[in-house]
């Protein structure tokens, strides 16, 4: 059974190329664009790593910790 990831960015380009690295690598990759689509795939499926962009939000706003606080949630 392959290891499931999840990566979880707001940026397309970079959920695109690390999706298609990743899956290339062999693994089961779950794409996520926000907190609220990564909480989903978390509730619905067994994850192996998690792969989150910090700013999963806004990346212009330095205050910005939603993939860490994503993080401390699970």
């Amino acid at each position: 059974m392959k290891e499931v990831i999840l990566f979880a960015d707001n940026d397309a380009d970079s959920r695109k190329s690390w999706g298609r690295i990743l899956m290339r690598a062999g693994y089961d990759v779950q794409l996520a664009r926000n907190p609220e689509e990564a909480r989903d795939i978390l509730d619905r499926m067994e994850i192996d790593v998690a792969v989150l962009d910090l700013r999963l939000v806004d990346d212009k706003d330095k205050n910005d910790i939603s993939g860490l606080l994503l993080a401390k949630e699970e």
